[in-house]
């Protein structure tokens, strides 16, 4: 927080992301006292629910977000702003519904091509299928933040609805964990039943995930404001790769085709069944999605075009060609 007005003589734009604590309020209130002079633009961006009464019980960083006070600097803090920036259309719908701010504008999480997108690899996405397709590798890649790990609502999170899949398939598929798990699995962990690794760096993470060798991923989520309001990106990171994520039946993954969302354990079963059952089928599948996450590479001129009009150009400019409103 440079608070030398001198330091933004020639900045055309500010973005701050998630600013929500009193020092934080402080610092915005000073830039808001030097815009005019300096002639500057301030953007407010967020991927994810900052109000308390949103977020659910089960996730640990709840606490952090649970007083009125940062609750009030979050709204402070964004009207500071001359636009908010949001990841999908259901967040932006919410955030005017709690703030009452009408200039906010959608720009999805865009995967660098340069991080993501060199990973693709079908001849290998062939091979993995072919050498698994007797036990398939099923992975998941989810923050511990998705657990009730501290048991702050009875054990229900975002994968409790999915615990049955996992309990009852640890012979059909070698379960694959990263990052976090629940709870009520940790034994499994422990005795080497389902395959666990720490997350990797994000230089590390695109060819550790594509040297996983799985034949898909899952994304369970609860149905809730929190949730709706997240971005697709585990969908996007797996199609990246050329590999299917069986996802949660929500708005969130609406990008997803239909025969890969579900809705609870037997559902989730049913649709890897049919997914995995015909490699002639999945391999032209795997193709299908790696087109759709180039579209959403961001160095796309459409796609890197948005965050470069958010900069460049009031809320609302007629010249705008890509931000969505």
């Amino acid at each position: 927080m440079v608070y030398d007005p001198e330091w933004y003589n020639d900045v055309s734009a500010i973005k701050v992301q998630r600013q929500v604590s009193p020092n934080q309020l402080k610092f915005l209130q000073f830039l808001k006292s030097i815009q005019k002079d300096k002639g500057f633009k301030l953007i407010y961006e967020l991927d994810d629910v900052v109000f308390h009464e949103d977020i659910p019980l089960y996730n640990g960083f709840r606490e952090s977000f649970a007083n009125e006070q940062i609750r009030q600097g979050a709204l402070d803090c964004i009207e500071l702003c001359d636009e908010m920036v949001v990841t999908n259309p259901y967040m932006r719908d919410y955030f005017k519904r709690k703030t009452g701010k009408e200039e906010i504008s959608v720009i999805e999480n865009f995967i660098p091509k340069s991080w993501f997108g060199t990973s693709y690899n079908h001849v290998a996405v062939k091979r993995a299928y072919e050498a698994n397709e007797k036990r398939p590798r099923i992975v998941y890649a989810g923050a511990a933040s998705h657990f009730d790990v501290r048991n702050q609502n009875g054990g229900v999170d975002d994968f409790t609805h999915v615990l049955d899949f996992v309990k009852n398939n640890l012979k059909k598929y070698q379960f694959v964990f990263i990052g976090g798990y629940p709870s009520q699995l940790k034994h499994l962990i422990q005795n080497k039943t389902i395959e666990f690794h720490p997350w990797k760096s994000l230089k590390e993470f695109p060819d550790f995930l594509a040297s996983l060798k799985a034949q898909a991923f899952f994304a369970p989520l609860q149905d809730n404001e929190f949730n709706r309001c997240k971005s697709n990106i585990k969908f996007l990171e797996s199609a990246s790769l050329g590999i299917p994520c069986i996802c949660q039946d929500m708005v969130t993954y609406e990008i997803a085709p239909n025969a890969m969302r579900f809705t609870d354990s037997e559902d989730l079963e049913k649709k890897l069944d049919v997914i995995l059952k015909n490699k002639k089928k999945y391999l032209a599948l795997s193709k299908d999605l790696r087109s759709i996450a180039e579209e959403h590479f961001l160095e796309n001129p459409e796609n890197v075009g948005k965050h470069l009009e958010a900069y460049d150009t009031p809320y609302g400019d007629p010249s705008r060609k890509y931000l969505t409103y």
